[in-house]
């Protein structure tokens, strides 16, 4: 499509994109001309990247400017595992330890928290003295929190 000026709308584009780092508003795509359907067929076939509802990375540049990297990359894992039998903690840490969290902590930059939540009920309450043990342990071992509770 072209504009009154005999310019293709697709070069109109490629200004305002250059001017905004490469980013670029549906509306404004649309009020210089560019069809709809250019527009989403640029999204599909990854030539565009949608950055937000009618906000799009169009990755036009020209040889002297330097260009945004707008290619969107994960910048947070997070995981969680029940254990089917926990007295096998020890082995399962190890393996989480090994697998993921030395993974993820390798690459500069990473702030990596493993936080360990342990929730036990007992149908008849737990006894004095295993409510003794675990809270001074819990305590000895700096738990954020715990504690016991009548449900």
């Amino acid at each position: 499509m072209c504009r009154n000026d005999g310019i293709p709308a697709i070069a109109h584009h490629r200004r305002v994109a250059l001017a905004q780092h490469n980013v670029v508003s549906r509306s404004q795509l649309l009020e210089l001309g560019v069809a709809s359907t250019t527009i989403t067929e640029k999204v599909a076939r990854g030539e565009w990247v949608r950055l937000a509802p009618g906000i799009s990375a169009t990755h036009e540049h020209t040889s002297d400017e330097p260009t945004l990297d707008v290619k969107a990359q994960p910048r947070r894992f997070h995981g969680h595992i029940t254990l089917e039998d926990p007295v096998r903690l020890g082995a399962k840490a190890g393996e989480i330890a090994e697998f993921i969290v030395a993974q993820l902590a390798k690459h500069a930059g990473t702030d990596v928290t493993v936080t360990v939540e342990i929730e036990a009920t007992s149908a008849e309450g737990f006894a004095e003295d295993t409510i003794r043990a675990v809270t001074e342990n819990a305590t000895t071992l700096k738990f954020d929190t715990h504690g016991f509770e009548v449900s």
